[in-house]
Formats: C-alpha cells, structure tokens, sequence
C-alpha cells in the first residue's frame, strides 16, 4: 500500500528559501551600505549596515501612532534625514526574505521619498 504525503510548506520555510536566495543575491554587492528591512506584528525595524558589518544606524516605530504601513513610510523618511547627516546616500535595500508588498514597500518609498537611492 503506497502511502501519500502532504508536501505543503509552512510559511517559516518559505521565508528562509527566500531569506537565503536573497542574501546570495546581496552579496555581489557588499561594497556599499545595506539596509535591512524587519517586521513583527508589533513594529517595524530598519537597520543599515556597511560593508564591514558594523551597524550605522538602527531605529524602529516604536512609540509611533497609526497604521503600520504609514508608520513604514514615516520611518523610512526619518532614517534619510539621518542617513544624509552622515553622507550616506545610496543603499542596497535588503527585504530580509519578507515580499515586496505593504509595509516593507512603504519602507522603502519612504526612504527614496527622503532622497536615499536604493
């Protein structure tokens, strides 16, 4: 009797398969700053790191009033601000795995509505 199994991934391994397939992809480009793009379901964080691994700036939205998308984009425009006070204006924008949609994306518009090209 041939039994069948149910192949179906959980959500965790499908955001590692993509974690891994983007950070392969990011390494080509370690000679600039990175930033990196992280969500829960309580807050959103962004960190830039340089190439050396060392960390430049780190914030979150914490403390923030609104929806978590429009908190997204107002803290990707308050880490430009920052981010041009130290000369930085060109980063590789790393999803950290997540899709490119809601408040990853709003992130990331904010940070290119600040001035920072990605």
């Amino acid at each position: 009797m041939n039994k069948q199994r149910n192949h179906t991934l959980n959500v965790e391994t499908l955001h590692a398969k993509r974690k891994n397939r983007t950070n392969t992809t990011l390494k080509s480009h370690m000679a600039e700053h990175r930033a990196i793009a992280e969500k829960s379901n309580v807050l959103n964080r962004l960190t830039v790191v340089d190439n050396k691994g060392n960390t430049v700036v780190q914030t979150n939205d914490k403390g923030m009033k609104g929806k978590k998308t429009e908190n997204a984009f107002e803290l990707g425009k308050n880490i430009a601000e920052t981010l041009k006070s130290k000369n930085i204006t060109k980063l590789i924008f790393d999803r950290n795995g997540y899709r490119f949609t809601g408040r990853i994306k709003a992130l990331c518009d904010g940070l290119r509505e600040g001035g920072i090209t990605i």
